[in-house]
């Protein structure tokens, strides 16, 4: 299964933005320490590139899947495929443990934002 040069650059594109808001967040949250709300524009940058990069993904399995996914049908996408759905999991998850994290214990200052969940 090959990949249009289309959709490598869209994919390539999201997951820098993603990457870019990542890096960006983490910037801001060790160098503002009055930053204590989710409304920032780091955040922003970060979301919108999980969004872009769950929606390019989408995209691209809107073909490759049928209808109603299997086991054995997500098991014969390429590697290029269900390691960024594996990813996307992982990080639909940890967004849940973050908020909680924030939520019980605050927005880390200093460089402990390097070091917490």
């Amino acid at each position: 299964m090959t990949f249009l040069a289309r959709e490598r650059w869209v994919m390539l594109v999201a997951s820098a933005w993603l990457v870019m808001g990542l890096q960006l967040d983490a910037y801001a949250h060790a160098t503002t320490p009055e930053l204590e709300t989710f409304w920032t524009p780091w955040h922003a940058v970060l979301y919108s590139g999980i969004a872009a990069s769950g929606l390019s993904l989408v995209w691209l399995l809107r073909s490759r899947l049928p209808a109603i996914p299997t086991y054995a049908s997500v098991v014969a996408l390429p590697n290029a495929l269900r390691v960024p759905i594996l990813g996307m999991a992982f990080l639909l998850v940890g967004g849940g443990v973050d908020t909680l994290w924030h939520n019980v214990f605050g927005i880390e200052q200093g460089l402990e934002i390097f070091v917490s969940p």
